[in-house]
């Protein structure tokens, strides 16, 4: 059984609500781990990070590098994975992200006992069907994050893919602070493309690892939008039911 540290740079309420300019450098995540996603300056792409490596998947859907970079993010989740977790092997099929979900449930009651933690995963595999997503980047004056996904997402969908998912649970009492339930990124082993996964079905070839964190520690944006949002829980709801709510 493994145990980490949760880091997370901003507040997903804040994201949300249109705080995308970020103070966090890339480099500072690496600080605090090796493992992670999020996003970056202006909603420009999403952030895929494993093997202290961090890929950049911007409109076009082509990952990039850029770990030496001086990008900064807005909102990012990471932990120093433990990869000598001995993997489980994925002895059955997975068809839908709720048929996933389940699975991982189970997985992680079988293996830590309690859903109310917070999991890292790391989902090495064969995936007949992958659909992800990115954001156009965006400029001022900012609009929220559920009007700019209506008109700026690009979704790509691939089929007989390698590779990894880079995946975050969060319990639901966080839900103002971080993605409640599955997060789940995505890059293939080629690191040449990735997004943010809508859906996917996954072979029985997949190597399953999780981390456990029963800690987690909070940096807050300084920005001056941070400084003057407000909002509701029912607002947070109902974005959250948007943003994430279109999963297959």
């Amino acid at each position: 059984m493994s145990e980490g540290v949760a880091y997370q740079a901003g507040a997903i309420w804040s994201l949300f609500l249109g705080d995308y300019d970020g103070e966090t450098k890339i480099k500072k995540l690496l600080e605090h781990g090796d493992f992670g996603i999020g996003t970056f300056q202006g909603l420009d792409g999403e952030l895929v990070a494993l093997d202290s490596k961090i890929y950049q998947v911007p409109a076009t859907g082509c990952a990039l590098d850029v770990t030496n970079q001086e990008n900064t993010v807005p909102f990012a989740v990471f932990t120093k994975f433990d990869n000598t977790v001995k993997p489980t092997e994925h002895s059955s099929t997975a068809s839908s992200f709720q048929e996933f979900e389940k699975i991982m449930d189970e997985l992680i009651l079988k293996e830590h006992e309690s859903l109310n933690y917070f999991y890292f995963i790391r989902v090495d595999g064969t995936f007949p069907t992958m659909k992800v997503r990115s954001l156009q980047k965006q400029v001022r004056p900012y609009q929220r994050l559920s009007e700019i996904q209506k008109k700026s997402q690009v979704e790509f969908t691939y089929e007989h893919t390698k590779g990894t998912l880079v995946i975050t649970r969060f319990p639901t009492y966080l839900k103002t602070l971080t993605v409640p339930g599955y997060h789940i990124h995505y890059i293939d082993d080629e690191r040449t493309i990735g997004g943010h996964v809508l859906g996917f079905s996954m072979s029985q070839t997949a190597q399953i690892r999780i981390v456990q964190c029963k800690k987690f520690n909070l940096d807050l944006n300084e920005t001056v939008d941070f400084g003057k949002l407000a909002t509701d829980e029912a607002t947070l709801d109902g974005d959250l039911v948007n943003i994430e709510g279109d999963r297959k």
